[in-house]
């Protein structure tokens, strides 16, 4: 009787002890439940209050602006500042003009450094890199030859990318503003630069971006997925908008920053005449990048180390990236029947020979068969011996003797050129010489 008893009464426990731990359970469930409810509550309110936020920023908030053109450029903070980026330079430079240039010439520093070079010496004074964006010594060669007077505008500048040919063209080559004829110099170099992760990298790139179409080559202008979803976002976002009017707002008051050009020490003068023929600086403003009306002969620097770094994988990912770039802007200038002069430009045997000899042979192929698709015309100069240690200012940049051989190889090719020439020939006859110009840039 006592053990049944017992039992009973430990059977009772044991069912007292369950219903508790299962009231327990119970209770943190709910308790749980409670939580995620709020968390999700929260979270479902923070999202909503994210899109009312955007909605509201869409209506008050400017619209950004969809065009790159006069109203653009003067609006931003380096108008009010008069120091901006190469970029922002060269596009107001070319809207401001009165008409469009009969030739654009693109390209990187090599274009750059040959036409500030040359044309320093062509004209006998001093330029302004910020300011001179003609090509005034290949209007001299083409005058020389046909007896016409040609206007030019030069693009090129530091660090820029084939790509970037795409999207100076793509944003500004429109309406009263599209140039009749364009040349290119192109190298290695505009392909394949192991210090740039991405098309998505570069000045013009990041500039003109919000203006341009992309469409396809939106798949190999960024390096990965998530950049090119924070590409989007910053694109379409209007939350974004605050930042960059805040951005712009606070650069129309910040103080003149010193630039490259101005932090180099006197004792580095050459090394800071090379960094202005070169374009080599983030922000820049008037009188400061200054090329003299003769540059020494002796200036040279040894850039060997800086193109075994750039040079060290001769077919990185960037490099099928550009060419797609390179395709889709010969593609478009022939479109819009603008005749296309492509140049390979000349380098030293101590650059050239740090690519192997099979990549040469693939891009002398890839730029050649491009340029026969669009129907542009390929003059290659990578390799030619008549440029030699005297022409250049390092082992890829021209100085104003190589730029003028090399001007002087342009005029040649357009002149030789059916669709080139009927350009030049649609200019009247001058009977007097060529007159020196700067810029028809109303300063």
């Amino acid at each position: 009787m006592s053990t049944e008893i017992k039992s009973t009464g430990t059977t009772a426990t044991v069912r007292t002890v369950q219903n508790v731990s299962t009231d327990v359970v119970y209770e943190g469930l709910k308790k749980s439940e409670r939580k995620q409810s709020v968390l999700t509550c929260r979270t479902l309110s923070a999202f909503l209050l994210f899109i009312v936020v955007n909605i509201v920023i869409s209506f008050v908030v400017p619209q950004p602006a969809k065009v790159v053109d006069e109203a653009f450029i003067q609006s931003s903070g380096s108008e009010a500042r008069q120091q901006g980026k190469w970029t922002w330079w060269i596009s107001r430079n070319y809207l401001g003009r009165k008409t469009a240039p009969d030739i654009a010439m693109l390209g990187s520093s090599q274009m750059g450094s040959a036409t500030f070079a040359a044309d320093a010496h062509t004209l006998n004074q001093p330029l302004d890199c910020v300011l001179h964006r003609s090509g005034s010594t290949l209007e001299k060669e083409i005058f020389d030859r046909t007896g016409k007077r040609v206007d030019t505008f030069n693009f090129a500048m530091g660090g820029a990318m084939a790509s970037d040919a795409y999207m100076f063209s793509q944003a500004l080559f429109k309406g009263d503003k599209k140039p009749k004829m364009v040349v290119i110099g192109v190298s290695p170099r505009d392909f394949i630069d192991n210090t740039l992760p991405s098309v998505s990298a570069t000045e013009p790139f990041t500039f003109f971006a919000p203006f341009v179409e992309l469409g396809s080559l939106t798949n190999v202008a960024f390096p990965d997925v998530l950049a090119e979803a924070n590409f989007i976002v910053k694109q379409n976002l209007p939350l974004e908008r605050i930042h960059e009017a805040l951005d712009v707002a606070a650069k129309k008051y910040q103080q003149e920053a010193p630039t490259q050009m101005t932090a180099i020490p006197k004792a580095s003068e050459h090394k800071s005449l090379l960094r202005a023929v070169l374009g080599s600086a983030d922000e820049v403003r008037l009188n400061e990048w200054l090329i003299p009306a003769s540059i020494p002969a002796w200036i040279f620097e040894d850039n060997t180390k800086e193109y075994l770094n750039r040079f060290r994988n001769c077919r990185p990912p960037l490099y099928k990236a550009e060419k797609a770039f390179f395709d889709a802007f010969l593609a478009n200038m022939d479109a819009q029947h603008i005749p296309v002069l492509v140049v390979g430009m000349p380098s030293l045997a101590a650059n050239r020979t740090i690519l192997p000899n099979d990549f040469w042979t693939e891009f002398r192929g890839d730029v050649a068969g491009m340029c026969k698709s669009h129907n542009a015309k390929w003059v290659d100069h990578t390799d030619n011996p008549s440029f030699v240690l005297e022409n250049y200012l390092d082992t890829v940049h021209l100085n104003a003797s190589g730029g003028t051989k090399i001007f002087a190889e342009m005029a040649k090719a357009i002149v030789a050129d059916p669709k080139l020439v009927a350009v030049v020939n649609a200019k009247p006859t001058q009977s007097t010489q060529l007159t020196k110009k700067t810029t028809d840039m109303v300063h």
